[in-house]
């Protein structure tokens, strides 16, 4: 294997395709994305994404967003699901910790993973 099998050629980044998609360039393990603008007294935003394994067919995500306002704490935390980062659309689509969905019984008795138009939110 080569490195192009990973990375684009032009960026260097690694490649937003699974092997499933793209089966002699593409990633076959978790996927991990991580975006974040923190300034320097660490407060601001983070998305967290990752998929467990080439064949699951969401992206799990946590946001959240911290804050000191006049000496108030405060955070909003968010987390949901998005879709498999190879079937969203766009440029990039696959650095994005959107949220658009929620699976109330992933890994539960009788789960069927029917998704719902929303996002579990913790407020601190």
């Amino acid at each position: 294997m080569t490195s192009s099998e990973y990375f684009g050629a032009t960026t260097g980044e690694v490649r937003g395709q699974s092997s499933d998609d793209l089966p002699s360039k593409g990633w076959c393990a978790d996927l991990h994305v991580i975006r974040a603008n923190i300034d320097k007294e660490g407060f601001g935003k983070v998305g967290y994404a990752w998929q467990a394994g080439k064949s699951d067919g969401f992206t799990r995500t946590f946001n959240i967003k911290t804050d000191n306002s006049s000496g108030t704490l405060t955070a909003d935390a968010y987390f949901g699901f998005n879709p498999h980062p190879d079937n969203s659309t766009g440029t990039l689509k696959y650095r994005s910790t959107n949220i658009d969905r929620m699976i109330c019984n992933w890994a539960g008795p009788g789960q069927s993973h029917t998704v719902v138009s929303k996002v579990q939110r913790q407020q601190l």
